[in-house]
């Protein structure tokens, strides 16, 4: 039987098989392959991303560093509370449900176990604000620096600092939910009962405690300082 082999490819198309091959294996790996434009744009956000909230949690750090010194702690003989130091003379203010009718009271500074003694200075329950004084102040005592709560907006983000359920020097964070509110103290519960007109809302944890604290924005401004538990007029609970 005669058996014939097939022709060899001709060397032009051999060439031409080869050539293609590697073309083929240049575009998977070389370094001259297309690449899709959405890697490079991710992985530069990443950075971004990165950066940024570094420089969030930085502002956060720079504000607390800033404020906490100035935020006491007030305890009363029923009732216990924060307060903010006003100057270098012991001048602090508070709410007034967290002086309530007494005229002395324990302070404690923020990072030291001392206790201190406070005279009321004078007490305007329709506001809920109050004035204590502190008998010796301790040197170093770092007034706060109070804002225009006009000026507060709506988004802002504010960190709320004070002594919520007794731990002292207790810091959470949160956004201005709205400004402008009447709201009415509950009277039952301590609160003097009145109903404060321009309160300022926010979604920063407020509890028992935090009274008489600072609500502070970035620029490190205390624009005001939460009551003790408030209700919209009509509203229930």
């Amino acid at each position: 039987m005669d058996v014939r082999r097939p022709p060899a490819p001709r060397p032009s198309v051999a060439a031409a098989v080869l050539l293609m091959a590697a073309l083929l294996l240049a575009g998977c790996s070389g370094p001259s392959s297309p690449r899709d434009p959405r890697d490079a744009t991710s992985q530069a956000a990443a950075p971004r991303a990165r950066t940024a909230a570094d420089d969030l949690q930085d502002a956060y750090l720079r504000v607390i560093q800033d404020v906490l010194p100035s935020v006491v702690q007030i305890q009363a003989k029923r009732d216990l509370g924060s307060g903010v130091v006003y100057d270098d003379k012991g001048h602090i203010v508070t709410n007034a449900h967290v002086v309530g009718n007494e005229k002395t009271f324990r302070v404690t500074t923020a990072g030291s176990e001392r206790e201190l003694t406070a005279r009321l200075v004078a007490s305007y329950p329709p506001q809920d604000l109050a004035v204590v004084r502190l008998d010796d102040p301790p040197d170093g005592l770092r007034p706060a620096t109070f804002g225009d709560s006009p000026k507060v907006r709506v988004g802002q983000i504010v960190l709320a600092m004070g002594s919520p359920l007794g731990l002292s020097s207790s810091v959470t964070q949160g956004i201005v939910s709205a400004t402008g509110r009447n709201v009415t103290e509950g009277g039952d519960d301590g609160g003097t009962g009145a109903t404060i007109a321009n309160m300022v809302q926010t979604s920063a944890a407020i509890n028992p405690g935090n009274s008489g604290g600072a609500l502070v924005d970035r620029d490190s401004q205390v624009g005001g300082t939460p009551p003790r538990a408030a209700r919209a007029p009509g509203a229930g609970g």
